[in-house]
């Protein structure tokens, strides 16, 4: 079954965003369920795992929920103030900006503060795939479960698909072994190992499937 994934994709070599508990504290801070409503006009599948949840070999293990006094937990553990992080989230259409809009509100409540920056989707690709950006509306498209880590996760599709660019040499090597395993159920373990280890991450986060 195709998956396809809307996300907010942050740039984990950013300041701020390459502290894995102020990724953490953003992922529980968002409202899922007003994303469906706002920016899909209430049609869509709430989503809290790092990958499509209609994919094989998805794990469910590590997985923040929406959780403000947990999103807040996770910012005193990070030892960043809040008010410290400003950001702009890059935006290219009216579904991106009234995902950005809903977001932007919703961080607001843990104190952190940012802005939305509208362009043209070529101006987007460009400034997402060269890491010219900390955060972005973004949204991804895969068959199977092995393409989708090979282009979002594995540190070969920085500059390319790869646009939070996580660089993990332990996923790497997970998504190495389970595109040469041909048993399927050694396979879908290697890839739950690695969606578990993507939860720790938390180098996106995703919003609902549409």
């Amino acid at each position: 079954t195709p998956a396809g994934v809307n996300w907010l994709i942050m740039n984990n070599e950013k300041p701020y965003m390459d502290n894995e508990n102020v990724r953490h504290a953003i992922n529980c801070a968002i409202d899922r369920d007003s994303l469906i409503t706002v920016a899909l006009n209430g049609i869509g599948t709430t989503s809290y795992t790092q990958m499509p949840p209609n994919l094989p070999g998805v794990s469910e293990e590590n997985i923040d929920q929406y959780d403000l006094e947990k999103a807040k937990e996770w910012l005193d553990q990070s030892g960043v103030d809040p008010s410290e992080i400003q950001f702009a989230i890059l935006t290219y259409d009216d579904i991106t900006k009234r995902a950005a809009e809903v977001i932007q509100a919703n961080l607001k409540e843990i104190g952190i503060e940012c802005t939305i920056e509208s362009m043209d989707f070529a101006t987007f690709l460009s400034k997402t795939s060269e890491g010219d950006f900390v955060a972005a509306i973004s949204s991804y498209g895969m068959c199977d479960t092995i393409s989708y880590l090979n282009g979002v996760y594995h540190s070969k599709s920085i500059g390319a698909s790869n646009k939070t660019r996580l660089n993990d040499p332990q996923i790497d090597a997970l998504i190495d072994q389970a595109s040469k395993t041909i048993d399927k159920e050694e396979r879908e373990a290697l890839t739950m190992e690695c969606a578990a280890r993507s939860e720790e991450h938390t180098s996106e986060l995703q919003s609902p499937q549409n």
